[in-house]
């Protein structure tokens, strides 16, 4: 589907959608999209599977992204893509906040990459996971959980 058109419906965050039907199941917001672009496919491995930190050390990740070569080819293609690459940290009561990135998704798809940032977290047991947002539509995760001990 990557390229191609589809509608899109949701049936969270409405004001989103430019328009909305009413379902037995509740309001479902709806839009063309003449050109799909989402990123599910791109796989981001860390190097690092653990990180040991204290709470004002920053964290330095190493990564690289693995796709499809189809998906290697549209995001090629396509050097306007929008695109938000994130780190999201999760704790075992769910999502805590996202930390955005400077990178494209044009240059995760060409080489090897590092990103540093401040978590600023509380000690205690957490996980990291890398999400690429596109345009209004929801992220997705693109990596296995990379375990966060602040000390």
């Amino acid at each position: 589907m990557l390229g191609k058109p589809v509608y899109f419906l949701d049936i969270y965050n409405l004001w989103r959608f430019p328009d909305s039907m009413k379902t037995p199941l509740g309001w479902i917001g709806y839009r063309y999209d003449p050109s799909f672009a989402s990123f599910v496919k791109v796989q981001i491995e860390a190097a690092e599977k653990k990180i040991r930190a204290r709470q004002t050390d920053s964290i330095t990740i190493n990564a690289i992204a693995k796709m499809p070569q189809a998906y290697y080819n549209f995001i090629s293609e396509n050097s306007g893509l929008p695109s938000k690459i994130m780190i999201s940290v999760f704790n075992k009561f769910g999502w805590i906040k996202d930390y955005d990135t400077p990178l494209t998704i044009q240059q995760v798809a060409q080489s090897r990459f590092q990103f540093t940032f401040y978590p600023q977290l509380g000690k205690g047991n957490y996980y990291l996971l890398f999400t690429i947002g596109s345009g209004l539509y929801n992220s997705t995760h693109n990596s296995e959980k990379i375990k966060l001990v602040v000390e």
